[in-house]
């Protein structure tokens, strides 16, 4: 899993999501545990199914994951 390089934001403006782009060998349950470390992977793995179009990925997909996703 690459995180893409962020864009600068004005001081004071708030990143609302985190871009994700898939490697040769990513999973979502790898990417899921990667993004919220402390927490059971199995929801964000669900949600990340959904933005994906289903559970396979593809090296070089970006996903745009919401912050709100990794509380």
């Amino acid at each position: 899993m690459q995180q893409a390089d962020a864009t600068p934001t004005p001081e004071g403006q708030l990143i609302e999501s985190v871009s994700v782009v898939v490697q040769p060998g990513d999973t979502l349950w790898g990417i899921a545990s990667a993004l919220a470390p402390e927490g059971d992977p199995r929801a964000l793995v669900d949600q990340l199914s959904d933005l994906a179009g289903g559970s396979q990925i593809q090296p070089g997909q970006q996903l745009v994951v919401p912050l709100h996703w990794l509380d």
